[in-house]
């Protein structure tokens, strides 16, 4: 009786000491700040189209983003 209430615990705390460790590892992630900015799209035909738009956050302030385009290319390496 002793020996199945000791495999248990010790099955249980193996299985409490592998969820702390997965949890407790750090996430391999990388980080894409962007801002979405009120921006207007001109149309081929000559119609300005009000839109959003995302935009790179490069810490500039609310406005002030460059001209509208299909959305920044987020670039991530084989490492992230």
């Amino acid at each position: 009786m002793n020996g199945k209430l000791y495999n248990t615990l010790l099955r249980r705390l193996a299985l409490a000491l592998t969820v702390l460790a997965v949890l407790a590892a750090p996430s391999f992630s990388a980080t894409v700040n962007l801002v979405a900015e009120e921006s207007v799209a001109t149309m081929p035909d000559g119609v300005a189209i009000p839109m959003w738009g995302y935009f790179t956050d490069t810490g500039q302030p609310c406005g002030t983003a460059t001209a509208w385009d299909v959305g920044p290319q987020i670039d991530i390496g084989p490492a992230d």
